[in-house]
């Protein structure tokens, strides 16, 4: 085998069988990997009459072009929502149903890098003095002075 390599620069050896692995999935491999290296591959014979994608045999490109959205400056009176002074919390919408206020804010290393700086495990996590703040200008601004219970279920 080593003599017929050494000769051929365009050959190249395929393993159709090996230990301590299922058969069928050796041979679909083998089959792949002859098909990448440009040997001519009857696919029906595997799938049938099944419907196929030619894709390319060369390694894909690991290049993502996802596109950036423009940061938004929209103004959240616009929206029916009120605005609340606070660099996190942007808007605020009262309920009608039940007076319940609720609050809306973006929150992400580029609107605030500070951000960066605070990780546990490499992750940026909100400092929980943050989440006191958010919850005193809440308060603050519908009307309370105390707040009686703050319960934080999921990290931010």
């Amino acid at each position: 085998m080593r003599e017929t390599l050494d000769r051929q620069e365009d050959l190249v050896a395929v393993p159709a069988l090996r230990r301590d692995r299922p058969e069928p999935h050796t041979v679909v491999t083998a089959a792949a990997h002859a098909h990448t290296h440009g040997t001519p591959t009857d696919w029906t014979a595997l799938h049938g009459q099944a419907t196929t994608v030619d894709l390319p045999t060369y390694a894909f490109q690991h290049e993502h072009l996802w596109l950036t959205p423009p940061p938004t400056t929209t103004d959240p009176a616009d929206l029916g929502l009120t605005t609340t002074a606070h660099p996190l919390l942007g808007a605020a919408l009262t309920l009608a149903h039940d007076n319940t206020t609720v609050y809306t804010g973006t929150l992400s290393l580029t609107t605030h890098p500070w951000l960066a700086h605070h990780t546990v495990f490499d992750t940026p996590i909100l400092p929980g003095t943050a989440y006191l703040d958010l919850a005193l200008h809440a308060a603050d601004h519908t009307g309370h002075t105390t707040i009686d219970e703050l319960l934080l279920h999921t990290p931010l």
